[in-house]
C-alpha cells in the first residue's frame, strides 16, 4: 500500500510538472492553441488517465468551447496545475493523519498553514 500511494503522489506530481511545460501558441489576439503533438499534454493525459480529446470546460451538464486569448489560456493552464496540487496536497496530509490513528492511544494529527493558498 505504501509503494502505490507514493508512486500515486509521484504521478500527480509529474502530471503537474508536465501540465506546466505545456507550449500554448497564440492565433490573433483574441485565440490561442496547443499543437495536437504536444508530448507534455500528451504525458499529462496518459499520467493522469483522461483522453485528449476530453479535455474540455464543462458548466453543468453542458461543454463550452470558446477561444481565449494566450494570457488567459496561460492563466487557465496554471490554475488547473496548482488547484490539481491543492487536491493532492490534502490528499496526503489526510493519508499522514490516518496513519497515525492508533486505537487506545491520544490521537496525534499533522497540521499544516499554506501561507501562499
Amino acid at each position: 500500500l505504501k509503494d502505490s500511494f507514493q508512486a500515486d503522489v509521484f504521478k500527480v506530481l509529474a502530471a503537474i510538472l508536465h501540465l506546466g511545460n505545456v507550449k500554448i501558441k497564440e492565433n490573433g489576439s483574441e485565440k490561442s492553441s496547443i499543437g495536437s503533438r504536444d508530448p507534455h499534454l500528451s504525458i499529462f493525459c496518459e499520467l493522469m488517465g483522461v483522453s485528449m480529446d476530453n479535455i474540455r470546460i464543462v458548466l453543468s451538464a453542458e461543454t463550452v468551447v470558446k477561444p481565449q486569448p494566450k494570457e488567459r489560456a496561460i492563466n487557465a493552464r496554471d490554475a488547473l496545475a496548482k488547484h490539481i496540487y491543492a487536491h493532492l496536497f490534502d490528499w496526503v496530509i489526510h493519508k499522514i493523519n490516518q496513519a497515525l490513528m492508533v486505537p487506545g492511544k491520544q490521537h496525534s494529527f499533522i497540521g499544516v498553514l499554506d501561507i501562499y493558498g
